[in-house]
C-alpha cells in the first residue's frame, strides 16, 4: 500500500505530454485581441529629414503604401520628393574657397556646381513587425504599440547643378595624341561631376507604431538608402580626373515620421 503513490508519479512521468495537458493547451495567448495590421492596408503620409549627410541635408515628404499580409508581415512601397540644402560643413567649405579658381582650389561656385542632391527616392520591401503590445502614458491613457523593421530594394534620383555634361572627363594635355594613354588629365576641375542620375540600391530601416484608435497612428522610424555616390562631385581617388571611379557604395541615413491610417477603419478582434 505505502508503494502506490509512488507508482502512481512514476506511471505520470512516463505517459508523456500529454499528461500534463491542461485546459489551456494550444490555446491562444491573448484572446479578443484587436489585430491592428492583419489584412489592412496602411497609408502613411510621411516627412523625411536626412542625417548626418556629407554635404546637402535633404528634407523631403511622401507617401509610405503597405499591405499586412498577416498580423507580423507586409509588402509596401514609399517614395519621396524633397529639396536640398547646405549643410554646416558645406558652408565652412564654401566660405573658405576662393571666388575663382587657384592652384588646385575649386572656386566656390565649382563647388556648389558640383555638389548633389536627392530630390526622389525611396524603395519597395517587406517588413516584419514581431513585437506589439500596450504602454501607459502617467496610468492615464493606454496605447498600442508596435516595432517593426523592413528592408529591400531602395533607389535614388541624384541631381547637379552644373552646366556641362554630367559624364564629361575633359583632356587636359597632349590631347591631339592619337594614343590615349598618352593624353593627360591633370585638372578634375574642368570634369562633370559623375553623379546625377538614377541611382539603384538598397534599403532598411526599423521603427515603431503609436495607435491613437484602431484606425490612425504616429510612425516614427529611421531608414538607410544605400547607393553609389560621388557626393562632392570632385576627384575622391586623387587621379587628378573625376571619372566613375570616384563614386563608391555609400550610406544615406534619414529618420522619418508619418501619420499612418489603416484601413479597413475597423479592426478584427481575434476569438
Amino acid at each position: 500500500m505505502r508503494l502506490r503513490p509512488s507508482l502512481l508519479a512514476v506511471s505520470v512521468l512516463l505517459s508523456g505530454p500529454a499528461a500534463w495537458a491542461t485546459p489551456l493547451s494550444e490555446q491562444p495567448a491573448v484572446r479578443h485581441r484587436y489585430e491592428l495590421r492583419a489584412n489592412r492596408f496602411e497609408i502613411t503620409p510621411t516627412f523625411e529629414a536626412s542625417l548626418a549627410a556629407y554635404f546637402k541635408h535633404t528634407l523631403a515628404g511622401g507617401l509610405k503604401i503597405e499591405y499586412h499580409l498577416t498580423d507580423a508581415l507586409s509588402i509596401g512601397v514609399l517614395a519621396f520628393f524633397g529639396t536640398g540644402i547646405n549643410t554646416g560643413l558645406m558652408d565652412q567649405i564654401v566660405d573658405s574657397l576662393p571666388p575663382d579658381p587657384e592652384a588646385v582650389t575649386p572656386s566656390k561656385t565649382q563647388a556648389l556646381e558640383h555638389v548633389n542632391k536627392i530630390p526622389v527616392h525611396g524603395g519597395a520591401g517587406l517588413t516584419f513587425t514581431p513585437w506589439f503590445g500596450k504602454m501607459g502614458v502617467f496610468s492615464r491613457a493606454f496605447l498600442s504599440y508596435d516595432i517593426y523593421i523592413s528592408g529591400g530594394f531602395g533607389f535614388a534620383q541624384t541631381k547637379n547643378d552644373y552646366t556641362g555634361d554630367d559624364a564629361a572627363t575633359k583632356c587636359d594635355a597632349k590631347c591631339e595624341d592619337p594614343d590615349p594613354a598618352n593624353r593627360m588629365f591633370t585638372d578634375p576641375r574642368n570634369d562633370g561631376p559623375h553623379n546625377s542620375g538614377f541611382q539603384p540600391g538598397v534599403q532598411f530601416g526599423g521603427g515603431l507604431h503609436l495607435y491613437f484608435s484602431d484606425f490612425v497612428g504616429l510612425d516614427i522610424y529611421v531608414r538607410d538608402y544605400m547607393f553609389t555616390d560621388n557626393p562632392s562631385g570632385l576627384d575622391f581617388n586623387f587621379d587628378k580626373q573625376v571619372t566613375d571611379s570616384d563614386r563608391r557604395f555609400l550610406s544615406h541615413l534619414f529618420v522619418g515620421v508619418g501619420v499612418a491610417f489603416f484601413l479597413p477603419g475597423k479592426a478584427k478582434i481575434s476569438k
